[in-house]
């Protein structure tokens, strides 16, 4: 196996109907077994897959397939939760930029209406949201809908 090629691929000296026979095997995922493996290929026996798992080191090339791609996920997760966390950012950072703009519209003594106020904790929760983005559960966090919401009731206003 050459240094930059990934062991999932086919091995020098792998044949095709071998490889094949790997492929099934290692797509199984984390639960898979010889004997799943000899039923998806429509095979009678499971001494071929046995003896090419052996010789081809199924087990080992099918653990780096599997933390390869479980990293692949994780980064992609981390890249993917960082990214809205800066688009949380953005947009709290508008609607506050937005509502100083117009405190400054205000005067003294003049108490702010109600949307205004509440505009300013949903921005103010959506930055500490934002700031400590973390999986919780499965359930979305709704701030966007929230922010969204109250720049459309903003606007109509």
């Amino acid at each position: 196996m050459a240094e930059d090629q990934h062991p999932w691929v086919q091995q020098p000296g792998e044949t095709r109907e071998a490889y094949r026979a790997f492929r099934v095997y290692m797509l199984l995922g984390s639960g898979r077994s010889l004997k799943q493996a000899t039923a998806d290929l429509g095979l009678v026996g499971i001494s071929n897959l046995g003896n090419w798992s052996t010789k081809n080191k199924w087990q080992a090339r099918c653990a780096a397939y599997d933390s390869y791609v479980l990293t692949a996920e994780v980064d992609g997760y981390a890249a993917q939760m960082a990214s809205v966390r800066s688009f949380h950012l953005e947009i709290t950072q508008d609607l506050l930029t937005h509502l100083h703009g117009n405190m400054k519209l205000w005067k003294p003594g003049q108490d702010p209406s109600i949307r205004w106020t509440q505009a300013l904790a949903v921005a103010l929760k959506s930055q500490q949201q934002a700031m400590q983005l973390r999986e919780e559960s499965d359930k979305p966090n709704g701030v966007m809908e929230q922010i969204e919401k109250h720049l459309e009731h903003l606007a109509e206003g």
